[in-house]
Order: structure tokens, then C-alpha cells, then sequence
């Protein structure tokens, strides 16, 4: 997964105990070595594995 510009959004959601978890999902803000970091919809930040996420959407803005 990478950013391709300041004005792309991508969307993820996150794979936790053994399921795609509807009620956690966030923004991308960015990417490195593997590891994404993600604004979460409650505010809160997390590191990801990129295999943990997938992408629910993507816009520009």
C-alpha cells in the first residue's frame, strides 16, 4: 500500500481476533517498511502490518 500524493485518501479497515472488524476502521496517513500508519474514526493512532488491512475505499480530494 502507498500514498501516491498528499490528496489521495485511502480508507482501511482492520483485521483483529481472527475477523475483518467493521467498527474499526480509519484513515491512512502514512507508510513505511511494511507498516501503515492509520488515524482510527474514534481519534486514535495505530501501526498496522500492511497484511492486517484492507482497503474499503479511496478518494482525492
Amino acid at each position: 500500500m502507498k500514498l501516491h500524493s498528499e490528496r489521495q485518501i485511502i480508507r482501511v479497515q482492520l483485521w483483529t481476533n481472527g475477523a475483518w472488524r467493521r467498527q474499526i476502521r480509519g484513515t491512512v496517513i502514512g507508510t513505511s517498511d511494511g507498516l501503515v500508519g492509520v488515524l482510527l474514526d474514534n481519534g486514535e493512532y495505530a501501526d498496522v502490518q500492511e497484511g492486517r488491512l484492507r482497503v474499503i475505499g479511496k478518494t482525492r480530494i
